[in-house]
């Protein structure tokens, strides 16, 4: 798990649960990076995009997919990607492919990302005064 050289950028949000605040910082940070790539959207359901009123907003920007369709094989170019209340198997699946760009993790409970965050040490994005520009080097 998350044993290869990551090159691309990662944050995520340490409250828990992270909602449509959370959720807002986390796409204004990939909107920051790479603007011109749509934003893959993982979800736990295709309908948890209709939890958030920010999502909601942004649909026609955004593509969205659920955790189970991605660990089923869904065919991704790459580029950017959020994952929302991550669910096992999505940052492994988001963290091998070999064209993402940046990835924002917004949780549910924080210690489902423990191992990924010990891995990638991303940027806290609710830490006041960070900012990345760079993709971080695992």
């Amino acid at each position: 798990m998350f044993d290869r050289k990551a090159t691309y950028a990662c944050a995520y949000t340490h409250k828990e649960p992270s909602l449509d605040p959370e959720i807002a910082r986390a796409l204004d940070w990939l909107d920051e990076r790479y603007a011109a790539q749509r934003i893959l959207v993982v979800t736990p359901t295709v309908e948890s995009v209709r939890a958030s009123a920010v999502l909601t907003s942004r649909a026609s920007e955004l593509e969205s997919v659920s955790a189970d369709a991605l660990r089923g094989g869904y065919h991704w170019a790459g580029g950017r990607a959020l994952a929302l209340w991550s669910i096992e198997g999505v940052l492994e699946e988001l963290d091998r492919h070999p064209h993402i760009s940046a990835l924002a993790v917004i949780p549910w409970r924080l210690s489902e990302l423990a191992a990924w965050i010990r891995a990638r040490q991303p940027l806290d994005l609710l830490r006041t005064g960070n900012r990345e520009d760079e993709p971080r080097k695992a």
